[in-house]
């Protein structure tokens, strides 16, 4: 994996913890934190929700970024089309030179 796709992935996955801890130690909802858990505990599931979650935000220039590097994508991005958003279909061969 590139280095942007785990920057990314690690960023997106520490706001959405963080946004929990804020609010677990809220002095008004103390039910938010589970029973003899701390704050910045977070089950596998959630984990597992939160990282797919963020990759499916994920912006497609940064995952292009990762084929560009690898050689699979020419580098010039007058010989690259546009990347394509979450909600089109490509066909992997389009993508490819």
């Amino acid at each position: 994996m590139d280095a942007g796709i785990i920057a990314a992935l690690k960023a997106g996955y520490r706001d959405k913890h963080m946004e929990l801890v804020t609010k677990r130690i809220d002095p008004e909802m103390p039910e938010m934190t589970p029973k003899n858990k701390t704050a910045f505990y977070v089950d596998q599931l959630q984990a597992m929700r939160w990282t797919v979650g963020v990759c499916a935000a994920m912006e497609a220039k940064t995952i292009a970024n990762c084929f560009r590097k690898t050689g699979i994508i020419f580098p010039e991005e007058s010989a690259m089309p546009a990347p394509p958003t979450r909600r089109e279909r490509v066909k992997l061969s389009e993508l490819l030179i």
